[in-house]
Order: structure tokens, then C-alpha cells, then sequence
């Protein structure tokens, strides 16, 4: 159509043309694999991925995917209201209508963006890691024969349910294999938790 060629739905085609093609190069790169680390590259990205998924109001919707839903719907509503308000002799508009139709196709744009974000946030939304700190405060039950400084236990409640992890008592004990203890702290350095005694009431499931 004559309209994707001309201004100012033309602004827009060649907008996403681009995302197209990204996509496209994308794809080919993926499949082609070609085995590099991106190591900690992508450390200073966040920050500029957050300004612009604040500014989209995408939330996790990763920014090439918003930025192509954006693309989209900015062209669809310009090639729309070209359309409507161009005389049937010419497509080209005036430069203040022309001005007035881009603004519209944003704004229309961002509230499809928006408004798509909300469903797809379920897909992308990702919760962060437990730390090893996150144990701090959690119950565990001694696996090693004898703890006193240094043994092994494993976390029965919490985020970190199941884990084996490197102990010590910090008061009380020696503890003995099948007792239960609370996880006090845990030893940068060492790289290993603190334990003391706990009444057995506090025991999930006694």
C-alpha cells in the first residue's frame, strides 16, 4: 500500500522492519551457536533494560519483545488514521496533522503495550536465588556421626529445604548424628553455618 511508504506511517514501517529484522538475525545467530560466553557482559544492561521496561511499562517482558509489541501497534495505528484522514488523491498529510497522527500512534502504542505486558508477566516473571544466607534462622538435622567443629546437616524447613551444608556449634553440643539444631549464622570465611541447640517443640513434625 502506498501508505507504508509515505510520511508519517513510513517512520513507523521502517521502525519495524527493524525489530523484524533483529528477530530474524537473532534466530539465525541462535541456531548457528556459536559458543560464546557472554560471561558478565550483560552486568550493565539491567539498569538500562529497567529504564526502558519502566518507561514501556513492560515490567520482566524482555525489551526486544515490548519494543516489537510497541512497533507494532504504533504502525498499525498510523496506517489506520493515515488512512482515515488522507485524501483520496494523495496519502501524504500536512506536517501538523502528520505530527498529531504520530502522536496518537504513540500514545496507542504504550497502552498496547501496556496492556499485553500484563498476561505475558506471568511468562518472564523470575523470582531470585535463595543466598546461603537465607538459611539463617531455619532448623537442620545433623547427617555426620558427631558435630562439634565441623560436620554436615541437612536444612529441614525453609527456602533451602534438603540442602546438605557444612556446620559447626556455635553453643552447645557435641551433636550427635539425628539431632536437631538451629541454624544461628553462617562463616564467610569458613564458608560453613553456626549451630546451636533448639527445644524439640520448635522441630517441624514432632
Amino acid at each position: 500500500m502506498q501508505y507504508l511508504t509515505s510520511f508519517p506511517t513510513a517512520v513507523f514501517t521502517v521502525l519495524l522492519v527493524f525489530c523484524v529484522a533483529w528477530w530474524v538475525m537473532s534466530l539465525l545467530f541462535s541456531a548457528a551457536d556459536f559458543g560464546t560466553d557472554s560471561g558478565d557482559g550483560g552486568g550493565d544492561g539491567d539498569g538500562i533494560g529497567d529504564q526502558i521496561g519502566r518507561v514501556l511499562g513492560s515490567g520482566p517482558v524482555p525489551i526486544p519483545l515490548a519494543v516489537t509489541i510497541l512497533a507494532f501497534a504504533m504502525w498499525a495505528s498510523s496506517l489506520v488514521l493515515q488512512a482515515i484522514v488522507a485524501d483520496d488523491d494523495s496519502p501524504r498529510l500536512g506536517v501538523g496533522i502528520a505530527l498529531l497522527v504520530i502522536a496518537v500512534a504513540v500514545a496507542v502504542g504504550l497502552v498496547v503495550v501496556r496492556q499485553a505486558a500484563k498476561p505475558l508477566r506471568r511468562l518472564f516473571h523470575t523470582e531470585a536465588a535463595p543466598s546461603r544466607r537465607d538459611a539463617v534462622g531455619s532448623i537442620c538435622k545433623i547427617r555426620t556421626v558427631t558435630v562439634a567443629a565441623g560436620g554436615q546437616a541437612e536444612i529441614v524447613n525453609g527456602g533451602l529445604r534438603g540442602s546438605l551444608i557444612a556446620v559447626r556449634a556455635a553453643s552447645g553440643g557435641p551433636f550427635q548424628r539425628g539431632d536437631h539444631a538451629l541454624i544461628v549464622d553462617y562463616d564467610d570465611a569458613a564458608n560453613r553455618y553456626l549451630i546451636a541447640e533448639i527445644d524439640e517443640e520448635f522441630v517441624p513434625g514432632t
